[in-house]
């Protein structure tokens, strides 16, 4: 029996997504939010409709045993900076969100004192109104990215929780590859919905392959360089298949430019990008895509 309460940060889709999930399971959840407010109240999971009602400011949180953190990529380190006083030493923290990037920050900023997951996931969720709903189940894999010397009984809890949260969720030992592969997806389905703005089964048209095989090929050459072997193939294979499964979804880089939001473009495409600058490669395809999609947020 889990004896500690989940602190979940933020009170977008996918965190009242994975708040609801808790619930569901009977794990007290709380919900870390900046305001109080209504927004993303109730979220709509297998036709049975859940209220958030366990919401706090970070100013009334004590102390924090288990944490998940679905937020922003370009929020992960003012989130665990503000949050680190509040961790338990032995803490246990599972980061999820698009793009790469945010785990050598993170291991610098707590890896002292919590253990460290990561987990990444194909599920999708989209807001109408102040309700949340699911777009569509996908697949979570999470690994281990790292241990601080403190034990908690907590850490014995980690798969069962993330498995209660996350849909299809199984453990991976070397993460990379995983995370490359799901880069390489929303590098192309992303920043082009967002750009063209479109839904996602729409960059499956025939003016968009050969943007999309500029894409892949530079973030293979890139993923070789730092020592990740992908296959052209196989990452064609999964825009496809992620882009026909989920194609009347709107992508959140989409959702994001329509409501002049920041991106995670600078760790998705830009990640591309600042690793082929130190491997002296270059990626016209990627830049381009970036210097898009901020062009769109400034209009």
């Amino acid at each position: 029996m889990i004896e500690f309460p989940i602190h979940i940060v933020g009170s977008g889709a996918v965190g009242s997504l994975i708040t609801a999930k808790a619930i569901q399971q009977n794990i007290d959840a709380i919900q870390i939010v900046r305001h109080s407010s209504l927004t993303n109240s109730v979220v709509v999971l297998d036709n049975e409709s859940i209220a958030l009602t366990n919401k706090t400011l970070i100013s009334h949180v004590s102390q924090i045993e288990f944490l998940v953190l679905p937020v922003k990529a370009f929020d992960v380190e003012p989130v665990l900076t503000s949050i680190r006083p509040l961790l338990k030493h032995g803490a246990q923290v599972v980061i999820t969100h698009n793009g790469l990037g945010t785990l050598e920050t993170s291991k610098r900023l707590i890896g002292d004192i919590a253990d460290i997951y990561f987990c990444t996931t194909s599920t999708g969720a989209y807001t109408d109104g102040n309700s949340v709903f699911l777009a569509g189940k996908g697949l979570s894999q999470w690994s281990t990215i790292s241990l601080c010397p403190h034990k908690t009984e907590a850490r014995a809890f980690v798969t069962q929780i993330v498995n209660a949260l996350f849909y299809h969720a199984s453990y991976v030992e070397n993460l990379n590859v995983v995370l490359w592969s799901k880069l390489a997806v929303n590098s192309v389905i992303n920043p082009i919905t967002a750009i063209e703005n479109i839904i996602n089964g729409d960059v499956l048209k025939p003016q968009y392959d050969e943007l999309i095989d500029k894409i892949l090929l530079e973030l293979i050459m890139v993923a070789n360089k730092n020592g990740i072997a992908l296959s052209f193939q196989s990452l064609k294979e999964s825009v496809v298949n992620v882009a026909t499964n989920t194609k009347n979804n709107s992508s959140s880089m989409r959702q994001d430019v329509l409501a002049k939001r920041k991106t995670e473009i600078d760790f998705i495409n830009g990640y591309i990008v600042e690793l082929a600058k130190q491997y002296d490669i270059d990626v016209p395809a990627n830049h381009s895509i970036v210097e898009k999609v901020k062009e769109l947020v400034l209009l």
